[in-house]
């Protein structure tokens, strides 16, 4: 049974949060004057709607945005929905009409036959993951063929972004990779078709608009990726064996399952992964690994003729099973599979690859490290984490990666009855530390009477709270974000 704690804060966090707010927030402590900008968040907020009841999944609530702004050690909240095709439906008819991750809307037959011919249709644009920047503009981000526009400042919705491009795809990767050298940011998208499956491998630079394709991957059963690799020469993907059958896929409307239930778990085959040079499109190594799963990639780097990257990877896909809303609500919600950071090597010169190397003994999920360091060999890696079975993940984690003792490479930040997000590192202006800065989490605090949230700053190095701002409601168990040190200005964001 789930610890009563965690349940408290799992069916706090699982639960609809319909308040807008817009503002000042009472700061305990102090949050140095170098820590200013905004963190900007995106996550669900709704699971359920008046026709058609809940949502199956965690990943299948309706998007809102939140943005922390802090100024010479104070802070700001204003929350907002995104003004998705998805929810501006719900609002009309009060039901689901559009597939989500797990969750499949209730059609007539001509509806299932021309969602059938109409991806965008079938899935809306429910971009509920996190916000990203090409250029000067902001998005808001899923796994959908399309993003969204906002506003960073007060989040309000702009429309469908529209590229300047025709590229055709069933779904996007959501964690984008911005190239610290230049104004550009790398993603991939796939073609999840019968037969002609691939994934397509492209850039935008700047305030062009315009994805660039520079390379595209033939793959007859594409995997989900949700992250993939990027370092100053070479892509990286990871097709673990989680496996689509793109003939569902494509009848998908019609027969009425949702997305993910088309994917099926091959633990016999191994994880075929890709090595693509950035500048020619072309794959110079395909290469297996062991049957794994990841969201998510940590960092991605060249070193003494290696291409190293870092993943929080399963031993298989049960994770996404237990984010069922059915699951982490019933009586083991609190269960949750351990992923680790491991560490593969790939030799450019064709050597054997090696890995995976368990870097640290914590688990930790949703990595994330100070971004200058992209591309580049790191040293600290900060993510979320439980210490037990049960736990879900109720406290931080920081891993120093180059300490080879696993059991004690890590420290936690774990107040009891706190349940964080997504750390996101600011450096400190002129740090020549890689870990001299500021970490920021938006925690659920179950303690009191009521469920309640804060924005909480870390002392980096040390990795204890140094601040806290109290939000004026209750903020649901998000997703990802990014930290704007000047949210306006073109290469502010991280």
């Amino acid at each position: 049974m789930t610890d009563p704690i965690v349940a408290s804060a799992l069916q706090a966090g699982f639960s609809d949060q319909f308040a807008e707010s817009d503002v000042q927030l009472d700061v305990h402590g102090v949050i140095p004057p170098w820590v200013s900008g905004a963190l900007v968040r995106n996550g669900p907020a709704q699971w359920t709607l008046p026709e058609t009841g809940r949502f199956n999944h965690w990943f299948d609530g309706l998007a809102m945005l939140h943005r922390f702004s802090i100024r010479d050690g104070a802070v700001h909240y204003r929350n907002r929905w995104l003004d998705s095709r998805n929810r501006t439906s719900a609002n009309r008819t009060g039901r689901n009409d559009y597939a989500q991750f797990d969750t499949d809307p209730k059609r007539s037959l001509w509806q299932k036959l021309t969602a059938t011919l109409d991806f965008p249709l079938q899935f809306g644009n429910n971009d509920f993951i996190t916000v990203a920047r090409f250029g000067s503009d902001w998005v808001a981000v899923g796994e959908t063929p399309t993003q969204i526009g906002i506003d960073i400042d007060d989040l309000s919705t702009k429309g469908l972004f529209e590229f300047k491009d025709r590229m055709f795809s069933i779904w996007t990767c959501s964690h984008m990779v911005p190239d610290p050298n230049r104004d550009r940011v790398y993603s991939f998208s796939t073609m999840g078709v019968p037969v002609f499956g691939r994934y397509h491998l492209w850039y935008v630079d700047g305030n062009t608009r315009r994805r660039t394709r520079f390379a595209t991957v033939k793959d007859r059963h594409p995997s989900w990726m949700h992250s993939f690799g990027v370092s100053e020469r070479y892509a990286v993907l990871t097709a673990f064996p989680l496996r689509c059958n793109t003939w569902q896929l494509f009848v998908n409307a019609f027969l009425g399952r949702p997305f993910i239930r088309t994917f099926t778990w091959h633990g016999e085959q191994p994880t075929t992964s890709y090595l693509i040079d950035r500048e020619t499109g072309r794959v110079v190594r395909r290469f297996d690994l062991p049957a794994m799963f990841a969201f998510h990639f940590a960092n991605t780097y060249e070193e003494d003729g290696q291409l190293v990257f870092d993943l929080a990877a399963y031993d298989d896909a049960a994770a996404i099973d237990r984010c069922r809303l059915d699951t982490l609500l019933g009586p083991d919600g609190g269960q949750f599979p351990p992923s680790q950071l491991r560490r593969f090597r790939v030799p450019l010169d064709g050597g054997p690859v090696m890995g995976p190397d368990v870097i640290s003994d914590g688990v930790i999920e949703m990595p994330r490290f100070n971004d200058r360091r992209s591309m580049q060999p790191y040293r600290y890696v900060y993510g979320y984490s439980f210490d037990a079975p049960g736990r879900f993940y109720d406290r931080l984690i920081k891993i120093d990666t180059h300490n080879p003792d696993r059991d004690a490479n890590y420290v936690h930040w774990a107040p009891p009855g706190t349940f964080p997000s997504e750390p996101v590192f600011v450096p400190r202006p002129g740090a020549t530390a890689e870990d001299d800065g500021a970490v920021v989490t938006v925690v659920l605090d179950v303690n009191g009477a009521e469920p309640a949230s804060y924005l909480v700053v870390l002392d980096a190095v040390s990795f204890t709270e140094i601040a806290r701002a109290r939000a004026p409601h209750r903020i649901p168990f998000g997703l990802h974000g990014a930290f704007a040190p000047s949210a306006t200005t073109p290469g502010a964001a991280t």
